[in-house]
């Protein structure tokens, strides 16, 4: 994933347009690769997106609380899911953000704790 970023913020400070690779591709190779590289990137995100609703929940059943999600509960906590998203995407892109960072901060968090619980076990002798 480096290389893709470092490209992304190559092209996307060389070309500061709204529209991303498809503004990249249309320059570089034309309209009709512009519109195919629209056209299936948005068929990859539909299939690609439909599956997060899906994963969160098998990530949930790890927990005992939500082991018995099947049939109906199942995709209740989907469509739910997927309610939550869209409604942090309604209210705008700095709510996004904002929701960006406290998951991000939730995700390193066990990390930091953990790195910080250990941190009174620390010894020197092996590196001496």
């Amino acid at each position: 994933s480096l290389p893709i970023a470092l490209m992304t913020a190559e092209l996307g400070a060389m070309i500061p347009e709204a529209g991303g690779y498809v503004v990249w591709v249309h320059r570089a190779f034309g309209p009709f690769w512009a519109h195919q590289n629209a056209l299936w990137n948005l068929v990859s995100n539909a299939f690609d997106n439909a599956l997060y609703p899906v994963m969160f929940v098998d990530y949930l059943r790890f927990f005992p609380a939500f082991r018995r999600l099947v049939g109906l509960k199942r995709w209740i906590v989907s469509i739910s899911m997927l309610g939550g998203v869209t409604g942090l995407n309604l209210l705008g892109v700095d709510v996004v953000a904002s929701a960006s960072t406290l998951f991000a901060a939730l995700v390193i968090s066990p990390f930091a704790a953990l790195t910080i619980a250990g941190l009174p076990s620390l010894t020197l002798e092996p590196l001496t």
